[in-house]
């Protein structure tokens, strides 16, 4: 459990141990050194926890960034959690977060302009980032958690830091609050609290619809990608993109999303957005995201029983080569891999619709009578073979009618059989 010493920490602390207590609990303090007696509270607090005989840590973890220094202290906080919570095995954390707390972030949220749907802000039980939260008083009235605490004559720290212009949240609860009550009146509060439980609703309808969308999502070894983006509903459409987004972790400004948006509706393509060793690539209504460095994928299976060109089984689709499946149904005989695909198969993949950037990423076999074998356009069309000087070929060992069937195999390596 997260600790404070202030009201909130304490009130859940005390009522923990009141109405759960064979609960096996853990105290954690962090000292960000705001303040003069930020320290001499640390003491207190490992002093108490000695007296309840509640196991105790602490650390300090000084933010040095002056630009959005709560954001950057609570990111810290939350990481030195997830450490502690594996070291120790615990479930995850429990946070003190109450009623007003939540709608405080439901304002801060509409008046930066976020997301409808992170209008929902706090959840009373959350993943992130692999930590799992818990808030216990998220409905809960800090007047009652004051009641609680007066009741019990606890003594709690008082966090001048609470009152400090400085930092945002300050400035919401001291100035913006009371302006908005005195304007809207006392269901201020409670209307924030009411926005976000329905955006919280719209989220959860948007999550189960995203669970039966897996139809127009690949993953594999060239990375991710969304595709027939444009038969989705607008909302829906938004919402996959941000949770791949999110997933990948990947900084996406506003305006960026929303040219992505434009167009897919408006059937544009060739968006590049670069991302480290990654990048989100838009072609047609696809959006990749991208493995820059990623080797050519090689074939799973060759099967070199079928004779009869004419019934050759062709191929999978590209989103099969994406996850990494690539078979060949190929006649016996001798054949050579290509490191790079010929122009004209690349000519072919553009007219079957392959998106850009595969085009240019398959294995090719090349028979010795100069045939080509690609995993996902077919040659099998008699009078329609792609014809490729050998001197342009990488020798792959001949194969015999007694052994039809093959396993993975590298590029230029001998073939396992």
């Amino acid at each position: 459990m997260a600790y404070s010493g202030g009201v909130d920490s304490k009130a859940l602390l005390y009522a923990l141990r009141e109405y759960h207590p064979g609960l096996p609990l853990v105290v954690v303090h962090v000292n960000h050194g705001w303040r003069l007696e930020s320290d001499q509270e640390e003491k207190e607090i490992g002093q108490e926890c000695a007296v309840l005989h509640i196991p105790f840590y602490s650390e300090k973890l000084v933010t040095q960034s002056r630009d959005n220094r709560e954001e950057r202290a609570r990111q810290d906080r939350y990481a030195y959690f997830h450490l502690l919570v594996k070291k120790l095995g615990a479930q995850g954390v429990v946070l003190a977060h109450h009623a007003q707390d939540q709608a405080e972030t439901v304002l801060q949220r509409v008046l930066e302009g976020a997301y409808f749907l992170r209008f929902s802000a706090m959840q009373k039980e959350i993943v992130l980032k692999g930590l799992r939260i818990f808030r216990p008083l998220l409905e809960v009235e800090k007047k009652e958690l004051e009641l609680f605490v007066k009741e019990r004559r606890l003594s709690y720290f008082h966090d001048s830091s609470n009152c400090d212009p400085r930092y945002l949240r300050a400035r919401l609860r001291s100035h913006l609050f009371p302006l908005f009550e005195e304007v809207f009146g006392k269901n201020f509060q409670k209307n924030l609290l009411f926005l976000g439980k329905t955006a919280q609703g719209f989220s959860d309808y948007l999550a189960r619809r995203a669970a039966l969308l897996k139809e127009h999502s690949v993953g594999g070894p060239f990375g991710q990608a969304l595709f027939r983006l444009s038969s989705l509903d607008p909302c829906e459409r938004e919402y996959l993109i941000r949770q791949k987004l999110e997933e990948g972790q990947y900084l996406f400004s506003r305006a960026s999303l929303l040219k992505v948006l434009a167009s897919i509706k408006e059937k544009k393509s060739g968006l590049f957005f670069p991302f480290g060793k990654e990048h989100v690539y838009l072609y047609r209504d696809m959006l990749f995201f991208w493995k820059r460095q990623v080797a050519m994928v090689h074939p799973k299976t060759i099967d070199l029983g079928m004779s009869d060109p004419e019934k050759r089984i062709c191929p999978l689709s590209w989103t099969d080569y994406f996850r990494g499946d690539v078979r060949f149904f190929v006649p016996v005989g001798k054949y050579y891999t290509l490191q790079v695909a010929p122009a004209s198969c690349i000519r072919s993949c553009a007219k079957k619709g392959i998106p850009l950037p595969l085009r240019k990423r398959f294995p090719v076999l090349v028979a010795d009578t100069g045939d080509v074998h690609a995993p996902f356009f077919s040659t099998t069309a008699v009078g329609k073979w792609i014809t490729l000087p050998l001197s342009e070929c990488a020798l792959l060992r001949n194969t015999s009618p007694e052994t039809p069937f093959f396993g993975i195999f590298q590029n230029g390596d001998e073939v396992v059989t």
